[in-house]
């Protein structure tokens, strides 16, 4: 016999379960978003600026990084590189001697070596990022500026040092004799589009770079 709970779960007479009861055509329901309160709000705000004063100096030490290793491979590469023959003579003779006024009087030719990476295919694919500086002879590649130094013996001096010290870099490197030298930099004395003192590689604090450029 069957029970009160399979008469209630079957329509009278039938084998079939009787249909659910119709919903309730009432207003619908609406969900109600949870809502954060002004205490929510705040430590939240002072997670993100947790986050922010841990994060941003990593960043920017893990930029200056970049832009020093940016620098010693462009001094590198540079200094391995042949002078071109096919460039101005007063161009020539700065890469030669090092001396200044690389540009062609009245021509609005590039100076230096702006006149040399615009001259050699590879070198402005690899420093395609690199730009002159208006009215000098030096250029700017990723925040360090380079320059050749007078020559003395052993011919001209290739130098790279940050355009800001302690901000896009601090580490200056030069390129003599056929060698890799860097400088620490202290006190940030290589800053800026004046550069620093004069380039003695074979004294303090100038030394040979140990290590693949």
């Amino acid at each position: 016999m069957p029970s009160s709970l399979s008469r209630a779960a079957f329509a009278p007479g039938s084998d079939r379960p009787a249909p659910a009861p119709a919903a309730s055509l009432g207003r619908p329901r609406t969900r109600t978003e949870p809502r954060l309160s002004a205490l929510d709000s705040l430590l939240l705000g002072a997670v993100v600026g947790v986050v922010c004063l841990v994060s941003l100096p990593q960043l920017e030490a893990h930029a200056r990084r970049r832009n020093e290793a940016d620098a010693r491979a462009a001094v590198a590469l540079l200094g391995q590189a042949r002078w071109p023959a096919a460039l101005p003579r007063e161009t020539r003779k700065t890469l030669e001697t090092g001396e200044t006024g690389g540009a062609v009087k009245g021509s609005g030719a590039p100076r230096g070596l702006a006149a040399w990476v615009a001259a050699d295919g590879r070198l402005r694919h690899r420093l395609r990022d690199a730009r002159e500086v208006a009215g000098t002879d030096l250029l700017l590649h990723h925040g360090y500026f380079l320059r050749l130094e007078p020559g003395a013996g052993s011919g001209p001096c290739l130098v790279a040092w940050p355009r800001r010290a302690g901000r896009t870099g601090l580490t200056a490197f030069a390129w003599s004799a056929g060698a890799l030298y860097t400088n620490p930099n202290p006190g940030g004395l290589w800053s800026g589009i004046e550069g620093g003192p004069p380039v003695r590689v074979d004294a303090h604090p100038w030394r040979p770079f140990a290590g693949s450029p």
